[in-house]
Formats: structure tokens, sequence, C-alpha cells
């Protein structure tokens, strides 16, 4: 009776598999990557804030803290030339087990990058270039967070790489919008269809108002702490 050998086989195979992977990941590292904008596209995310507050700056009296929770779902309700028209809903949202407030719809026309008018179209989505980012890339965007960020603020968001099937995209700011905003974050946006599957954020907001010693000058009235972190639902 022959005996059949077969290891020489099996290490051919997990050669030619491993080879296989190896090209797939190359490909999602050079193919320029943002949101998929097929309509019926559905990402459903809930967002938690840990907000500090400080009298002055952050050394001084703790003034009050507040965690809240806001679900967000993001749907693409149809295409449009050279974008897509997003259907937002935010909220409502909740603290202590208590809904404040109801859930806001936005209709959205977006475009090939996801960004609206190169801002954040909901709260942290990811306004990627035009013609989509690969791994080294830096853009400029607006961060769109929820309160006590009081408007959108300019970032530089950059690709920063791929760990398993997830872009990681890391985000900076330094702005002032009425108030003092400086902060990072980093994202994890999914390889297969361009959206964020979960990230956090860390800003410090300096609100200010004039002295009244000198009104030529301003100090800093509160100063909130805040981290933010986004996860699928």
């Amino acid at each position: 009776m022959k005996t059949y050998h077969f290891r020489k086989p099996l290490r051919s195979s997990i050669v030619v598999v491993g080879a296989l992977l190896t090209l797939a990941s190359i490909s999602f590292a050079q193919s320029p990557l943002k949101p998929r904008q097929t309509p019926g596209t559905v990402a459903r995310y809930v967002i938690t804030t840990t907000d500090t507050t400080y009298v002055g700056k952050t050394k001084e009296k703790i003034k009050a803290e507040m965690t809240s929770r806001i679900p967000m779902q993001i749907s693409v309700a149809s295409g449009t030339a050279g974008g897509a028209k997003l259907e937002v809903i935010e909220g409502p949202v909740i603290q202590k087990g208590n809904t404040l407030n109801r859930p806001r719809v936005h209709h959205l026309n977006v475009d090939s990058g996801g960004a609206l008018h190169g801002k954040s179209p909901a709260y942290f989505s990811i306004a990627f270039p035009a013609g989509g980012a690969k791994v080294g890339d830096s853009w400029k965007g607006g961060l769109y967070a929820p309160p006590p960020l009081p408007t959108i603020a300019p970032a530089t968001y950059t690709f920063s790489g791929i760990q398993g099937p997830f872009a990681k995209i890391t985000m900076a700011v330094n702005a002032y919008i009425g108030c003092r905003v400086n902060g990072t974050g980093e994202f994890f946006v999914r390889l297969s269809d361009g959206y964020i599957d979960h990230g956090q954020t860390s800003l410090r907001i300096e609100f200010l108002r004039p002295d009244k010693k000198n009104p030529r000058y301003v100090k800093v009235d509160s100063t909130d702490v805040i981290q933010y972190s986004i996860a699928q639902r």
C-alpha cells in the first residue's frame, strides 16, 4: 500500500493564503479611503460625553461634572451628482436616565468625501477629501461635536496607519472660535465602508470674558475639560 504525505502542499497553501492576505492589506492601504455612499447604508452610534467644568482655569474649583449619552444614526438616502444625500438623526440627550430633548433630524447633501462644505455633517463624522485619503495624508476639516463645544472647530486630520480592519485617523485642534479650544482625538474607521467604528476625543475649552480691571484684556471665566467617546450600537 502506498503512503501519501501532504506536508509540502499544506505549507504551500499556507504561503499562498498569507500572500493573498498581504496583498489585500496593501490594496486597502493604496486605495483612497472615503465613506461608502450606496443608498441604504446605515451607521448607528452612541456618543458618551464626560464634561468637567472649572471656575477659571483647571487648577481652580470644580463647578460641575456631568455625563451624557447621545444616540446617532447616519443613513445614505440617495446618491447625488458627486456625492450623496444623508439623513442624520442626533439625540435625544440622556443624562442620569432622563431624556432632555427630542431627536433632531437633518437632511444634508455631502460631497464624495462625505463633507458638508469641507466640514463634518454629523457628530465626529470625518470629512474626508473628495478624492479620499491614503496612509500619511493630512487634511483640514471641521470638528463637529456635541455641546459644550459652541460651534464647529477647525481641525487637522491625519491618516496615520492601518490596524487590522481599521484605518487609524488622528485629529488635532488648536483654535479660537469665541473661546479657546485645543485637544486631540483618534478614530478607527472601517476599511470596508469608510465609517467610524469607534474613537475618542479629549478637548479643553476656555470660555473668556473681559477683565474688569483692564477691559482691553480677557481672562478665563470657566474651563470645560471634555472626554468624548463614540462607538457602534
